[in-house]
């Protein structure tokens, strides 16, 4: 594979560069491919030496919680045509966290703080249209984080003025559908009676498919699911088409409830209780700064719904037991 004008043009970072100045900045671009499974791109704590474009697999954002115990958790799941490591081009600092390639067909471009550097003092004119690019898209998630704030604060309203749970997931969820642009949205919550995800909220309306057995793929890849992650029709694991969809981007959101286990020394495990969808018909529509919204929202979210459950099953128990009494008397 070589790194082209027309690939460099494709990038979202980039695209707004004309080709002639891509064309003369094209030396700077270095293809990486990993030709190994789970390749380590850096480390937490490695030198910020350069910043890495995606165009093709998915990379994992991990931070160490425990260095001696091993324990490291995952931030997000970046999907082809995002961008990692941009500070690293501006400042030099050392990694806040580690970035690792999954599987093996994955391919990265490279831009080295070195290299940039060069290329500004002998072509800064070109330099300078490539740091707008880069400028540009930090501004674009500093406004992005302002409107998650708000998003978080309006999540937060929602679950305090309601005890309802479907009032609770389908306010959410118009509000991250209109975040995030996507065009439908829908949250399957699992059924432990039948063994089954059931679809309870759909915008604007209810998927082809309402309701997945434990058994299905697209079930099994869900339950497994620690973090939100997205995917395209490209992308080789399963997707919305299970349920009727055929769209380019998909985000899947899992609602999940930690919960004691006595039988590990009270340690916590995850219990998915629901799953939340975002599709759109735009290409890598969906980026780590929508990753990152998604997960706070579930967090508030999954155990809000839980709660409400209880609260409606407690009254539903009460005034069961008043029929009865007043039948006695």
């Amino acid at each position: 594979m070589q790194i082209t004008v027309d690939l460099i043009k494709s990038l979202q970072l980039f695209s707004k560069l004309s080709k002639e100045d891509i064309a003369a900045s094209l030396n700077i671009f270095k293809l990486v491919e990993p030709d190994e499974p789970n390749y380590v791109i850096f480390e937490e704590g490695d030198p910020g030496d350069s910043l890495f474009m995606i165009i093709k697999g998915q990379v994992e954002i991990i931070k160490h919680i425990d260095v001696e115990a091993g324990t490291n958790k995952i931030l997000a799941v970046l999907p082809t045509g995002s961008f990692f490591g941009e500070m690293a081009l501006l400042t030099g600092e050392p990694r806040s966290a580690s970035a690792v390639m999954r599987g093996t067909d994955g391919k990265l471009i490279k831009i080295e703080r070195k290299d940039f550097i060069d290329f500004m003092s002998s072509t800064p004119k070109v330099a300078s249209q490539l740091l707008g690019c880069l400028v540009s898209s930090l501004s674009d998630r500093l406004r992005d984080t302002s409107t998650d704030v708000v998003t978080l604060y309006e999540t937060g309203r929602i679950i305090g003025k309601t005890n309802n749970p479907n009032d609770i997931i389908s306010q959410v969820l118009d509000r991250m559908m209109k975040v995030t642009k996507a065009t439908a949205g829908f949250v399957m919550m699992w059924n432990e009676v039948v063994e089954c995800f059931e679809c309870t909220v759909g915008l604007p309306e209810m998927p082809p498919v309402t309701s997945l057995s434990a058994y299905s793929v697209l079930s099994r890849y869900w339950q497994n699911l620690d973090i939100p992650v997205t995917s395209t029709i490209a992308d080789n694991f399963v997707d919305t088409r299970e349920l009727g969809f055929n769209l380019p981007s998909v985000m899947y959101t899992p609602l999940i409830v930690n919960q004691q286990n006595s039988s590990f020394n009270n340690n916590q495990m995850k219990n998915v209780v629901g799953i939340a969808v975002l599709v759109s018909p735009v290409p890598n529509a969906f980026s780590l700064q929508h990753i990152n919204l998604s997960k706070s929202v579930a967090d508030q979210v999954s155990q809000a719904i839980v709660n409400s459950r209880l609260l409606m099953e407690k009254e539903a128990r009460r005034q069961h037991e008043q029929v009865y009494v007043t039948a006695d008397l």
